[in-house]
């Protein structure tokens, strides 16, 4: 009977084991599965996070030029004279939504020898819309001219003898710094202190993205430098080659010499 008794204890613990191991192996097999599942489905949401923060990045930065545009209206009235400089979009997209309430004048500085081209075309043809917008927009802006703006395009040495006559300045920045200065086109610095000489308010156009919390320890280090021949042509003579004619792409424009910033904060 002993021997009986263990044969059949001995075949039911074997039948428990065999019982529980399975389930077990197939538990682990199912929290495989979900581990999978779980790791590819926040892979997808992570994936999808980033999109989305790069479609708002992009709107953002779509709508920075409109949203400043509708400033225009509170900066600038009726019967002023503004000038602007060189080709910039941003400056002409603010002076067309102003143009649709106010009737004023704008004198436009050419900007020899980096922004002459651009002013130009600005002028008399409209500005180059970026190749992002809707396709059916033509492929230029409408210039101030044909939305009843009397345009004068001016030379840089004009700048004196008309200041008298600019009720403000307004021109776009490409970047302000966190001590309230800013980068400009080169040539505008002199502008601008032709402005502050007779009072003239300088306004200077700026979207957040442009915004920088770099200190300009050393303003210097962050202008840049063009090819030298838009000045002063290698092939003039021999002693071009031995003349240093450094071509200054940018400005800095300390924050005393400006008035007021617009951005679409």
């Amino acid at each position: 009977m002993g021997l009986i008794r263990d044969a059949l204890d001995s075949k039911s613990n074997e039948s428990d084991a065999n019982q529980f191991s399975k389930p077990l192996d197939e538990h682990v097999h199912a929290s495989n599965k979900i581990v999978a599942s779980s790791s590819a489905g926040s892979e997808t949401t992570v994936k999808e996070d980033v999109l989305d923060g790069i479609r708002e990045l992009l709107d953002e930065l779509d709508q920075a030029d409109k949203q400043i545009s509708e400033y225009a209206n509170q900066h600038v009235f009726s019967e002023n004279s503004i000038l602007v400089f060189g080709g910039s979009k941003l400056t002409q997209k603010f002076l067309l939504d102003a143009a649709k309430r106010r009737k004023f004048r704008v004198f436009h500085v050419e900007g020899y020898p980096n922004e002459h081209n651009a002013a130009h075309e600005a002028a008399m043809q409209g500005a180059v819309r970026d190749a992002d917008e809707a396709p059916s927009t033509p492929n230029r802006m409408k210039t101030l001219a044909s939305a009843g703006i009397p345009t004068t395009i001016i030379t840089d040495s004009q700048v004196f003898a008309v200041m008298p006559q600019i009720s403000k300045m307004v021109v776009s920045t490409q970047g302000v710094f966190s001590n309230g200065g800013c980068l400009l086109s080169c040539g505008l610095k002199s502008v601008a202190a032709v402005a502050q000489f007779h009072r003239v308010p300088v306004i200077i156009l700026s979207p957040i993205y442009r915004l920088s919390p770099t200190y300009p320890y050393d303003p210097k280090e962050l202008i840049e430098f063009g090819n030298p021949e838009a000045i002063v042509a290698s092939t003039v003579g021999t002693m071009a080659s031995k003349i240093k004619t450094p071509q200054y792409m940018q400005d800095y424009l300390p924050p005393h010499m400006v008035d007021l910033y617009v951005t679409n904060m």
